[in-house]
């Protein structure tokens, strides 16, 4: 009870605080077009096709005049990438024929390396083909991080995918925004951040040693804008909402696959944090429903106020968090709370099971490293 009533009540007084942090406001001075810098839209792409013409579509259509597009093809099994980014070549998109990543990379990260050597621009904006922009929303990024003085920012979009599901809605990408929102992340020095897009000024990206020091990272875009909020104090995380007007249709089978890809590593692939994490989830997720129904069946009011009080606080959490990922109320999630952190636990144990037992598959790419390999390449 008293780890329950602890972790509670550290989300329900860290997302709040989080949350309102979230919003932002329409840049005060408008720049002209003559002083703003010149911006690339990096965007790695494997075994894409119909994303991949509607982001490129969307983004020819924005309205900021100094944009260079740069799409990686990363070693796709099929020539449809290469020929989707050829046919928009008269518009401008450069091509990059990705190469093979070398064994101490991983790929997404040597997807970014190759990309940042290419572009030109002094804001990089990393970008993943889910994404749909707004022909205002280049310019509503620059605009402010320059009037916020912003070395590096990073956006939730707007996800358009599986609303009418309300169920599927629920689940993989909000329990995501969660854990980047919940936790009091500056008390802990690691920044909320997501890959889906995030900017940064080249020129600190090449002073913090691009990503060449990141080769085996999980998620080297963190490592990046850490360094850039403790030295300059210059990074954002923020919603998309009204102000940049960038979308997401990122798939559930995806959202699923980036929680397999990304949890356990998040935890430095050690079993004992992992058990760590999964029993204060059953303490905290699963085992108040049960104390709730015993409390009744006993008659012991008071533990059935606090059980109550305790799974009340983290609906309401979780109802902000949807509130987050969709920029519209599901009023489901007041009574999912329960089932997310299920399905989380089971999130979490899948990862681990794939990492250390099979594969894990990202793109038709396995990008998880089998031990006995390594040990064999030692020898």
């Amino acid at each position: 009870s008293l780890i329950q009533f602890l972790f509670v009540g550290l989300i329900a007084y860290s997302t709040p605080r989080s949350y309102k942090k979230l919003f932002p406001k329409k840049p005060s001075k408008f720049l002209n077009d003559k002083d703003l810098p010149s911006v690339s839209v990096a965007i790695p792409a494997r075994n894409e096709n119909k994303d991949l013409e509607e982001c490129l579509i969307s983004l020819l259509s924005s309205d900021y005049p100094k944009l260079e597009i740069v799409v990686l093809d990363d070693c796709s099994q099929s020539k449809k990438v290469a020929e989707i980014i050829r046919s928009f070549a008269h518009d401008g998109v450069i091509f990059v024929e990705g190469k093979t990543p070398p064994r101490d990379y991983l790929a997404k990260n040597y997807a970014y390396e190759q990309l940042s050597e290419v572009c030109n621009g002094q804001i990089i904006v990393f970008a993943g083909v889910d994404l749909r922009f707004d022909p205002s929303s280049i310019r509503n990024i620059v605009e402010f991080m320059i009037n916020k003085k912003k070395r590096a920012i990073s956006l939730i979009p707007t996800n358009n995918y599986d609303v009418h599901n309300k169920f599927r809605a629920m689940l993989a990408q909000p329990l995501r925004y969660l854990w980047e929102v919940a936790l009091p992340r500056r008390f802990l020095n690691k920044p909320a951040v997501l890959s889906t897009l995030w900017a940064v000024y080249k020129e600190d990206l090449l002073d913090f040693g691009d990503f060449k020091g990141l080769k085996r990272n999980i998620i080297p875009e963190r490592t990046i804008v850490q360094k850039i909020a403790l030295s300059k104090d210059g990074y954002s995380f923020m919603l998309s909402d009204d102000v940049f007007k960038i979308s997401s249709l990122k798939s559930y089978e995806d959202q699923k696959n980036t929680a397999f890809r990304l949890k356990y590593p998040s935890l430095k692939q050690r079993l004992d944090y992992l058990s760590f994490v999964l029993i204060i989830e059953f303490l905290i997720f699963v085992l108040p429903v049960f104390e709730l129904i015993i409390a009744l069946l006993s008659k012991h009011y008071l533990l059935s106020i606090y059980t109550l009080a305790v799974l009340l606080s983290f609906n309401v959490v979780y109802y902000f968090v949807l509130k987050i990922s969709y920029a519209k109320s599901i009023k489901i999630s007041l009574l999912g709370g329960f089932l997310a952190g299920i399905y989380d636990i089971y999130l979490w144990f899948e990862s681990m099971r794939q990492y250390e037992f099979g594969e894990v598959l990202w793109k038709g790419r396995n990008v998880c490293i089998p031990v006995m390999r390594t040990v064999e390449d030692q020898n």
